[in-house]
């Protein structure tokens, strides 16, 4: 095994491979990683960002829940050594990997991207860190009543994660006695999701446990933090105990990752508001002190998110053919969370260029409100909004396009106009929902349009910019589909990946950008980002048709089924069957997993089923993704998966671009035609 020819990585990889060979032959189970110590500065900074992420979530709706539910399905270990892992005991050393793949599935849907995104970052990160990894399943030899089952979700790095059941080591999971919680995160989420309770009371100390006298407590202050206005920052906080012996607070304030520094003493009446410049991003804590000036009790460490002040508001710029019309779409960055109660938008185009034709389009984010729309005046629009509540499918997702107003295109080929803004409160403001007197510190970036016989990248369609249409008429370009000429300026379009091809590939990403304008967030970046975020598994993604039992005569169903693909976004396959040529007699139905994709398919020449599905947001989990039915009243004959493409939601093929392996070889079921007894 060692020889003179391996370095370093290959002799520990050479020898986990003959430890984890040594248990496989004496069955078994295991777990077992080597890991890269100089990538763990990286992973510690990845999942300090998913642990603010999480604190955030844990006073919101369901937050709290989905967390503990991700928990519940996280794989963990035999932490108490009483041979179950059942998730019912305190069984709190569990994979981070494993963590951060339920927690991609608990906030699937809108809304979650941020905690899928930091999720992502540390699924990311552990396959940096994690050199190789190997586990087995099955019966440990002290307790062979139980089976020890892992999922392929591992990545081969544990974490204390009391989060299922409270352990009583938690109370002491700081930074006295541990350098990783002085300098992460982890405590503090920890000790912000058990706010409510101290930890259990330990069974007898271990030696080192006790905490030296006069040592400050992790939390015993719940502080909120809000944002009333840009640039402005409130503090709110109580002492969880009622019998606090605290008479004044000190405030401390600093950046992410830096010392805190002391910026308020002595308050006293549990509120204080802070101004900060634009862009600054800020973490702040509150300290209790007693009559002596002794500290006595201390608040996590609560880090905004997002840069207060930068806002930017933006105008598109898009391309269009004369004749064509246009939608120009108003985008507010940089804003998650925000709610807009009341916005004025005022901005100059060129009218011999584009004329507007009196529509315009509100947004997901702004379905509810009031509009005001004044096109009087030719080279100037004037659009203003109220919105007196904000409904939580109001608030933006970090950006977000708020409004798209349609133009009529009347310049010759080459002519371009700018859309300029108009600036002063009186011309283009936005206010918060709760703060109608103090308008957002706002950057205006303008836009334009420009007439060309060629299309604006995702609008494929050439026609009113990017929107949903154009990844409907992209499924039906790839199914040959289409029922209007196919151009080279079509196809050039639709490769927003930058594969040059026009797939299926393409749709999630125009889907997105359809919603929050914004292609950096939609196709993940730039390529080294997108590429660091390929997954690095050994494990085969799996797509399979589920067996079949079919009365003569009558209509049979059966669903597709997907294997370690969570983050399959979109799809492409052909299926062989006794389908006919009657496609109307054929359905495609979508599942839980799938319920908002776009489908569409087609029976082609040689009778194949071929189906076309995506979306912006992955499936999020492995189970059944489509249902296919259809009449059948021949013999028993069989299915079987031909052509299979796969990619994720920014459009990057599993197997081109991330060098995954599809399987379904396997994946073929008859059609067993039951006995008549006559």
């Amino acid at each position: 095994m060692i020889d003179g020819q391996k370095d370093a990585r290959e002799l520990g990889i050479a020898w986990l491979d003959h430890e984890a060979d040594y248990l496989t032959e004496n069955q078994y189970p295991y777990t077992l990683s080597l890991l890269d110590v100089d990538k763990l500065e990286p992973l510690v900074t990845a999942t300090d960002l998913l642990w603010e992420t999480l604190e955030l979530r844990l006073n919101t709706t369901l937050g709290k829940e989905r967390v503990l539910h991700a928990a519940q399905q996280t794989d963990c270990f035999d932490s108490n050594q009483d041979g179950r892992i059942d998730g019912d005991d305190e069984n709190n050393y569990c994979d981070l990997a494993s963590f951060a793949h339920q927690l991609q599935t608990q906030f699937f849907g809108a809304g979650g991207w941020d905690v899928r995104n930091a999720a992502q970052g540390v699924i990311d990160e552990v396959n940096q860190t994690v050199i190789h990894e190997r586990h087995r399943n099955g019966y440990p030899h002290y307790y062979p009543q139980q089976y020890w089952g892992w999922s392929d979700k591992m990545g081969g790095l544990a974490i204390f994660l009391p989060i299922v059941e409270d352990d009583w080591k938690r109370t002491y999971y700081n930074g006295y006695h541990f350098d990783l919680a002085e300098n992460s995160q982890i405590d503090e989420f920890l000790t912000a999701y058990w706010l409510e309770a101290d930890a259990p009371d330990p069974e007898g100390c271990p030696d080192g446990c006790d905490l030296p006298e006069g040592f400050l407590p992790t939390v015993t202050v719940a502080l909120t933090v809000t944002v009333p206005t840009a640039g402005q920052v409130e503090l709110n906080w109580t002492p969880v105990s009622s019998v606090s012996t605290a008479s004044n607070y000190d405030v401390y304030r600093g950046a992410m990752g830096e010392t805190l520094t002391l910026i308020e003493a002595n308050v006293s009446d549990g509120r204080y508001v802070d101004t900060l410049p634009a862009g600054q991003q800020s973490c702040y804590q509150v300290v209790g002190t007693d009559e002596t000036g002794q500290q006595i009790e201390a608040s996590v460490v609560y880090c905004l998110q997002g840069q207060l002040g930068q806002f930017e508001l933006k105008l598109s710029d898009q391309q269009a053919s004369r004749g064509d019309t246009v939608l120009a779409r108003a985008s507010l960055l940089n804003a998650d969370g925000l709610c807009v109660g009341a916005m004025d938008l005022t901005y100059g185009y060129d009218p011999t260029v584009i004329s507007p034709t009196g529509n315009f389009y509100p947004t997901i984010y702004t379905e509810g409100y009031q509009f005001q729309l004044n096109t009087s005046q030719p080279g100037l629009i004037s659009l203003a909004s109220i919105n007196p509540t904000c409904e939580p499918d109001e608030q933006l997702n970090g950006s977000g396009i708020l409004v798209m107003i349609e133009f009529e295109v009347l310049g010759d080929n080459g002519a371009m106009t700018p859309l300029v803004w108009s600036e002063g409160t009186t011309q283009t403001s936005l206010y918060p929902v709760d703060d109608p007197f103090n308008a957002l510190d706002l950057t205006l970036t303008n836009g334009s349009v420009t007439v060309s016989d060629s299309c604006e990248m995702g609008d494929v369609t050439c026609k009113d910019g990017v929107n949903s249409a154009d990844a409907l008429f992209v499924m039906r370009i790839v199914l040959g589909k289409n029922t209007v000429p196919v151009e080279q300026k079509h196809l050039d379009a639709c490769d927003v990946n930058g594969d040059d091809q026009c797939t299926v590939a393409d749709v999630p990403p125009i889907i997105c950008y359809a919603a929050y304008g914004d292609w950096p967030r939609c196709l993940g970046g730039d390529v080294q980002t997108r590429q660091s975020r390929q997954v690095k598994s050994a494990q085969p993604v799996q797509l399979c048709v589920d067996p079949i039992n079919a009365s003569d005569g009558g209509l049979v169903s059966t669903y597709l089924r997907l294997t370690n693909g969570a983050d399959m976004a979109g799809m492409d396959i052909t299926l062989d069957g006794p389908f006919g040529q009657d496609e109307t007699a054929v359905q495609v139905a979508t599942t839980d997993l799938t319920n908002i994709w776009l489908t569409e398919k087609t029976i082609t020449e040689a009778g194949q089923l071929r189906i076309a599905a995506a979306d912006m947001e992955a499936v999020g989990e492995d189970g059944a993704i489509l249902k296919v039915s259809f009449p059948y009243t021949g013999e028993s004959t069989s299915l079987h998966l031909n052509a299979v493409s796969l990619n994720d939601s920014y459009g990057q093929d599993f197997v081109s671009n991330m060098g995954r392996t599809i399987e379904v070889s396997s994946c073929a079921y008859r059609i067993y035609l039951p006995n008549v007894v006559k």
